[in-house]
């Protein structure tokens, strides 16, 4: 009983020439998008957020999903976020920008 080999099967290479850039080519580069002073991108929900906050006067969670039309989940996340960082202080219940 003789066993049988398989026949190898052989690769063909692909004879096509990729095209490379030409060196007088320079690659586009896009603008860093905006940022607030918190670092947050213009436009998000996090800088509508960061808009709605004073130094001056403290606004509740609430106040703030209310201006900014955010979820109340949303805003408390993300004021959470920027108090770990000591960016904002919380007194009787109302949130404001640390000095």
């Amino acid at each position: 009983m003789a066993t049988k080999s398989k026949p190898t099967a052989s690769k063909q290479t692909d004879t096509k020439t990729s095209t490379k850039k030409s060196e007088t080519e320079t690659p586009q580069t896009k603008d860093a998008p905006a940022k607030d002073q918190f670092g947050c991108r213009e436009g998000s929900q996090a800088a509508r957020i960061n808009a709605a906050l004073s130094t001056t006067k403290g606004k509740t969670y609430v106040e703030i999903a209310a201006e900014t039309n955010a979820k109340v989940n949303s805003v408390t996340s993300h004021l959470r976020r920027l108090q770990g960082l000591g960016l904002l202080t919380v007194e009787e219940g109302k949130v404001k920008i640390a000095k």
